[in-house]
């Protein structure tokens, strides 16, 4: 059943007003769709793609504005803002890919609360949003990329077209933008709905990760398609040069179903050569499909398309980045967020190993005009490894904690504070306190 009163009518432009008028009546439709909005999304997408994604913004802003007179902790600010308004543009990023301006404001809305700015005062940003993007086991916050995730969820579109081609969405896209079936290897054409724009953004993240596994291998271009698994980019690296060989069947024996060795070895280099022999062939004649590399059981899932993209856009950012160059193998982040210990106190161990703390000596290496002296003792410049292990009152502290020797020994050395707390937490050493059933982690990353 069909309720009328629900139910509103396209027209175009170029439809006649008495045609428009005909139409209505004949289906008792009366109302025409023109700026409403269908299940949350815009059901015409026009020029200005900004503005129909506006809403977006809005709540994610309202409900900003809501917490904000809530005096939430920073871990708490962290829960929300991936719980509820990373979700906010989920349905919509599913089907459109939001303009460049929509995901960069969500993402601004997001850094500002984060850092616990209001329409009065400013805080400082400590770091790039990108870089709280880093997951935490490699030295950033964890926090999705708004764009890279729209892409992944777009990426799945792809794989819903290679997976259902029989559903009815598949045939429709297949007869109007990739008549010839091959989805992987079609071109985005002049007028394309901005439905179709947006899933085949998506389709060149989803031809990242796929691999092609080789059952007769006719239809796997050699030097073209990934289908190499051990390889970095699943494909060739010796160069073709004169190499007339077009596809991977031609590489197999097909009377006993095994590679040709003779040949591969003549051909390729010695490391393509392995790594094509490696790869098992099916005793029967099965054919080729597409599978998902990242996953072991070959099936796709956005959180491993997210990865992907993520790595792809600032993956290289990443390992050029000096704060964050060892980040990807160094064990103190998983330490951390395993300890057992309120996530305030996590977040802010976890800025103190980055050197993220607002000493005046910190922030006079940023060029904000201020003394660098110790307001407590007078006697030094206020860093990091000042406020949280040399300050005579920070000592005492550790003192009472019976950790003034362990402290006095780890400072002796000319290292920051980061690098200090870092030590502190990996070390396997015994330590006598004065609190007993907590954990040396626990205790050290409580008392900075």
């Amino acid at each position: 059943m069909v309720s009328e009163a629900k139910s509103a009518i396209f027209f175009s432009p170029c439809n006649p007003v008495q045609v428009r008028a005909d139409v209505c009546v004949t289906l008792n439709i009366m109302a025409e769709a023109v700026l409403e909005k269908y299940l949350g999304l815009p059901p015409i997408v026009g020029v200005d793609r900004s503005d129909c994604f506006q809403h977006l913004v809005e709540r994610v802003l309202s409900k900003i504005r809501g917490w904000k007179e809530k005096l939430l902790s920073v871990g708490g600010r962290e829960i929300l803002l991936k719980a509820v308004i990373q979700a906010i543009p989920s349905y919509a990023m599913s089907v459109f890919k939001l303009p460049k301006e929509i995901c960069n404001d969500i993402t601004s809305t997001m850094s500002k609360y984060w850092c616990g700015d209001d329409d009065h005062k400013k805080h400082m940003h400590w770091f790039a949003w990108w870089k709280m993007c880093v997951p935490k086991e490699q030295g950033g916050m964890g926090f999705r990329d708004i764009h890279c995730f729209n892409l992944a969820f777009l990426a799945k579109q792809s794989w819903r077209l290679l997976s259902e081609p029989d559903s009815l969405c598949a045939q429709v896209l297949r007869a109007k933008y990739f008549p010839d079936g091959d989805l992987l290897n079609c071109s985005l054409k002049k007028g394309s709905s901005y439905t179709w724009q947006s899933i085949w953004s998506g389709l060149q993240t989803f031809k990242k990760g796929i691999i092609w596994r080789v059952g007769d291998g006719t239809s796997i271009n050699l030097w073209n398609d990934p289908w190499i698994p051990s390889s970095p980019n699943k494909r060739l690296h010796t160069p073709r040069n004169n190499i007339v060989l077009t596809r991977v069947s031609e590489l197999i024996d097909e009377e006993n179903r095994v590679w040709d060795e003779d040949l591969i070895r003549q051909l390729f280099w010695p490391i393509d050569a392995e790594r094509i022999l490696n790869i098992p062939l099916a005793l029967g004649m099965m054919t080729y499909f597409v599978s998902w590399h990242p996953d072991r059981r070959g099936v796709f899932s956005v959180k491993s398309a997210y990865h992907e993209e993520w790595e792809f856009q600032h993956g290289r950012k990443l390992r050029r980045t000096s704060n964050y160059q060892t980040s990807g193998i160094n064990p103190i982040w998983k330490t951390l967020w395993k300890l057992r210990i309120p996530v305030n106190v996590k977040i802010h161990a976890w800025r103190t190993l980055l050197g993220a703390i607002p000493c005046y000596g910190v922030l006079a290496n940023r060029h904000i005009r201020t003394s660098s002296q110790c307001p407590l003792c007078i006697s030094d410049c206020e860093s990091i490894k000042h406020v949280m292990f040399q300050c005579p009152r920070v000592l005492e502290i550790w003192r009472i904690l019976g950790l003034s020797s362990l402290i006095q020994e780890v400072c002796t050395m000319e290292r920051d504070g980061g690098a200090i707390l870092q030590d502190l937490l990996l070390s396997k050493s015994n330590i006598h306190s004065h609190i007993a059933d907590v954990g040396r982690g626990e205790l050290i990353a409580t008392a900075v």
